[in-house]
């Protein structure tokens, strides 16, 4: 089956470019990236539109920076057989609180 494990907003760090804001549902066996619908939209307003579906069983986590536990936040990097996704976080609690939903997806596909 599927759970759900947590939702909340993280910055894409595109190669070029601001980051983007969007954001996370995080289920057991997927990550689920949306995108909000603009607020004048009379029918889905305060809703989210798919972006992209990333499949826990192949990602490889990595924390690219926000090891040292200061107050500025950090990076992780999720790389998936075709995409790497670069995702930053403002608020160290918050990073580790993905960082750790996301390996308890991770691991539990691969067992």
């Amino acid at each position: 089956g599927r759970w759900f494990l947590r939702q909340g907003w993280l910055l894409v760090v595109p190669p070029h470019g601001e980051p983007r804001p969007r954001m996370f549902f995080l289920f057991s066996d997927v990550l689920l990236m949306a995108k909000p619908r603009p607020p004048l939209h009379l029918l889905q307003s305060g809703t989210f539109a798919c972006r992209a579906l990333y499949p826990m069983a192949q990602c490889q986590l990595h924390r690219v920076f926000g090891h040292s536990g200061g107050p500025c936040g950090g990076l992780l990097s999720l790389s998936f057989p075709h995409e790497k996704l670069l995702l930053m976080c403002t608020d160290q609690e918050e990073l580790l609180h993905w960082h750790h939903s996301l390996t308890l997806a991770i691991s539990s596909q691969k067992n």
